[in-house]
């Protein structure tokens, strides 16, 4: 438990992938929109270079916003996987994020 309170958070800047497992992910551009006192956001994400999964992510956030994140949920796992040390999916470790502003 002390690994996975004292490992920093990992924070993925836009162009950057995080791995884990089997599968990559990041943020690869990001457009924005004012829209009145918000500001329409869209993320580029993909999966690593070559592969064909592309998608876009758009929400919207107050036009003061400084900084906003995506961050994923896990689904349900097997206990014994909240074990591992320093892992993403280990108890107590906070979740990685990926940067969109």
């Amino acid at each position: 438990m002390l690994v996975s309170l004292i490992t920093p958070r990992t924070i993925v800047s836009v162009g950057d992938s995080y791995c884990w497992d089997l599968w990559c992910v990041g943020v690869q551009q990001v457009n924005a929109t004012a829209q009145g006192a918000n500001t329409l956001y869209t993320a580029d994400v993909t999966v690593n270079p070559g592969e064909s999964v592309e998608a876009s992510l758009s929400f919207v956030a107050p036009a003061n916003a400084g900084k906003l994140y995506l961050m994923g949920k896990e689904g349900v796992m097997m206990p014994w996987l909240y074990m591992g040390f320093g892992s993403d999916v280990s108890l107590f470790h906070r979740r990685t994020l990926l940067r969109v502003l």
